[in-house]
């Protein structure tokens, strides 16, 4: 462990690689062992539960179909206003792969490792201390990934992956805001971290654009004003 820490990126690459690993078994094991044997009213007797997951993949599948008859130009990333980017990303996999609702856990894993990562990098950010940050972003991050519930998302078909790992991705991106880094680079890494994060949630949800705008706009009016306040107490000190 102590060699992971002199060696903070190795250890984010290192908890990707594992929190990846995990999530892809435990969602292989979940539709294939655990949704089959589960009763009718809860599943459709396949790999999905019922509801929101099976009318995703139905959807998916739809415009597989319609990918594969009448081109590529057919492809949408918003199908309709209920079913956005996750499936329309499915209805892609669908079209070169075939159909099998597994295709979708490598996609989804790799965004529920993400949020496990971005909630790391979050302990270790507001962490008084480097070696208090970076052991409570582990036990932090690995609870994330273990947590039972979070096999709904991740292990089916649904848009939370997506959306977690864009908004931990802007909380992120706002706190090292805070910290008013120095160079350009950084600040060319928050804005295109943000962009990215923002694109993350409206792909599948875009009505919550509206709510992180708002959020967005306040975040922006407290951190100026907690900027000049200082400034003007630096000024009365001089």
């Amino acid at each position: 462990m102590e060699k992971l820490i002199r060696q903070e990126n190795y250890l984010t690459l290192t908890l990707w690689v594992v929190f990846f690993c995990y999530a892809t078994c435990m969602a292989l094991i979940f539709q294939n062992v655990i949704v089959p044997h589960m009763p009718s009213s809860l599943s459709d007797g396949g790999k999905l539960l019922s509801h929101d997951a099976i009318y995703f993949d139905s959807v998916a599948w739809s415009l597989a179909e319609e990918i594969r008859s009448q081109g590529w130009g057919s492809w949408r990333l918003f199908v309709n206003p209920a079913a956005t980017g996750n499936v329309a990303i499915l209805a892609a996999i669908y079209a070169v792969f075939g159909y099998d609702p597994s295709f979708s856990i490598p996609i989804n894993a790799s965004f529920h490792a993400f949020g496990g990562v971005l909630i790391f990098l979050l302990a270790r950010e507001l962490a008084s201390k480097k070696i208090i940050g970076i052991y409570a972003g582990v036990i932090a991050g690995t609870l994330f990934i273990l947590f039972p519930s979070a096999l709904n998302w991740y292990g089916q078909i649904h848009k939370d992956g997506y959306a977690i790992a864009g908004t931990l991705l802007i909380l992120l991106m706002w706190i090292k805001v805070i910290n008013r880094p120095n160079d350009n680079l950084t600040w060319i890494k928050m804005t295109l971290g943000s962009i990215v994060g923002v694109c993350f949630v409206g792909m599948v949800r875009p009505y919550s654009l509206i709510l992180l705008l708002v959020v967005a706009v306040g975040a922006m009016i407290i951190i100026i004003s907690t900027f000049k306040k200082n400034e003007a107490k630096n000024v009365y000190k001089q």
